[in-house]
């Protein structure tokens, strides 16, 4: 397996391993740590339990997860039909925690798909069920593409997420994407917001070992407070 390959399997593994954890907080299912044979096991039963609660909405089921899936998928075509044929473009399927079109496509980092979605009305500021929006969604999973195309759509750089109280920075900054927590930084994150544990984006990096992270924000940061004090006409 070539390295691309593995570091996009590693990628997938672990937003499965994240959709487990929201699944199990929300069933009430048994902590499973990284076990994956129990994974295998309480993912289909929470999926169920959680999707058994909730009504379809009006669009149709089948229409409104087709049309996440596509995003999902990076099929700008499939979105694009779907939406002419009347799906709106923020429509949320209850099964999917609230997540929109555009999260899907934060998530998996489709750029020209999310750039249509946008270009559409969609509401680049949305929050999902975990109060998460498209810009934390790429921030998570490094998708620098998607972190500018989002930003460039106006996005608000400090939303932070319900229960973690984590910002895009934060999030990016505990998973080691330091081209995502340099464009943030660049453009105007705080660096002073605290998550629910009292943490800055800075020591979360410290608290993860991402060190590389860690200095790209202080070192940005002050890149940010230089060009701050200087007087542009004076140059």
């Amino acid at each position: 397996m070539s390295d691309r390959a593995s570091k996009k399997l590693e990628q997938e593994n672990e937003a499965l391993r994240q959709e487990l954890e929201d699944l199990r907080r929300q069933t009430g299912g048994p902590s499973t740590g990284d076990s994956w044979s129990a994974f295998k096991r309480l993912l289909p039963s929470a999926r169920k339990k959680v999707a058994s609660q909730y009504k379809p909405p009006k669009e149709g089921r089948k229409e409104v997860t087709a049309f996440l899936e596509a995003a999902k998928n990076g099929e700008a075509e499939e979105v694009e039909r779907l939406l002419i044929a009347g799906v709106p473009v923020d429509v949320i399927a209850p099964w999917e925690f609230g997540q929109t079109a555009l999260h899907m496509a934060a998530t998996w980092g489709h750029t020209h798909t999310l750039e249509l979605l946008l270009a559409n009305r969609a509401d680049v500021d949305k929050r999902d069920d975990n109060g998460e929006t498209a810009l934390y969604k790429s921030a998570q999973w490094g998708r620098l593409e998607t972190v500018n195309a989002l930003i460039a759509h106006g996005a608000r750089i400090d939303i932070p997420a319900k229960r973690t109280k984590q910002t895009p920075l934060m999030v990016a900054a505990s998973r080691g994407q330091v081209e995502v927590c340099v464009v943030l930084v660049r453009e105007g994150a705080s660096a002073r917001s605290m998550d629910a544990n009292g943490m800055t984006a800075l020591q979360c990096a410290r608290a993860s070992d991402q060190e590389e992270a860690a200095v790209a924000i202080e070192t940005t940061l002050e890149q940010r407070r230089k060009s701050k004090a200087i007087d542009p006409t004076q140059l």
